[in-house]
């Protein structure tokens, strides 16, 4: 009890607002940035933070890590998640093993990252539309039954009801557009754009654009020796002013 003690009069030093219904239950070893906003909010488990952090309505449980001025707003995270610096998380839920990158803005409603065998990692500077569904693993209908028994009835779990195909992979800078489905073993490719009410089961390359059900690529955003350009750039790893800079001055080449 003097331990969950310390730890409050602690949140409380640094935390620049709790307000409401917050329910704060963390381990000893977690360590907060300054100038976090907690607004009716749940915070359990291992919580590790930069500063500039907001939490609002939302449901964070589990060994949970989140950078520099990230907002997280009516989220529920459950599982092993690791969220960037500058992250906008709006309307989501994230269960499982999910890395998430830098810049990256991920909405709702009805946006669900779901991993339960293999992890989810998704990379810097992506944007991810609403009702957006990633699910890495499915259903077993190799036997008797597609129904969940050793789960449901057994009691043993799930992991012997379900399959996965391998973890999903997003690079930098992808667009997922509203209505779509990434399903396990599915590799996106840097600066890749998903169209609307598609079906991700594969790979998709760099920089191209990928509809339907299943997804298959349409056209590539630019040529060649542009795409050769921008993915030795790596311009998602520079500071946020070389980003601006780099923006400011791209032009597509021959």
């Amino acid at each position: 009890m003097r331990i969950k003690n310390r730890i409050l009069l602690f949140l409380k030093r640094i935390i620049s607002k709790i307000q409401n219904e917050s329910y704060i239950n963390l381990q000893p070893t977690s360590k907060i940035g300054g100038n976090w906003i907690i607004i009716n909010s749940n915070l359990e488990g291992l919580l590790n933070t930069g500063s500039n952090v907001s939490c609002v309505n939302s449901i964070l449980k589990g060994n949970i890590t989140v950078g520099d001025d990230t907002k997280i707003a009516d989220v529920s995270i459950k599982g092993t998640v690791q969220i960037g610096s500058g992250c906008q998380i709006d309307e989501v839920s994230l269960s499982g093993k999910i890395t998430i990158g830098n810049q990256t803005t991920i909405n709702g409603p009805n946006t669900d990252i779901v991993s339960q065998v293999n992890e989810v990692v998704i990379g810097n500077f992506c944007s991810v539309a609403r009702n957006v569904t990633f699910q890495e693993f499915n259903h077993d209908f190799s036997t008797m039954t597609s129904y969940f028994v050793n789960r449901n009835l057994k009691k043993t779990g799930m992991n012997s009801d379900i399959v996965s195909k391998g973890s999903i992979i997003l690079g930098h800078d992808v667009w997922i557009g509203t209505q779509c489905v990434i399903l396990s073993g599915s590799n996106i490719g840097t600066g890749a754009v998903i169209a609307a009410n598609s079906v991700v089961t594969g790979n998709v390359p760099p920089y191209a654009i990928a509809a339907g059900s299943p997804a298959k690529v349409i056209k590539y955003r630019f040529n060649e020796t542009t795409i050769k350009f921008l993915l030795e750039s790596e311009w998602w790893n520079k500071s946020k002013d070389d980003v601006i800079k780099f923006y400011d001055n791209f032009k597509p080449l021959e």
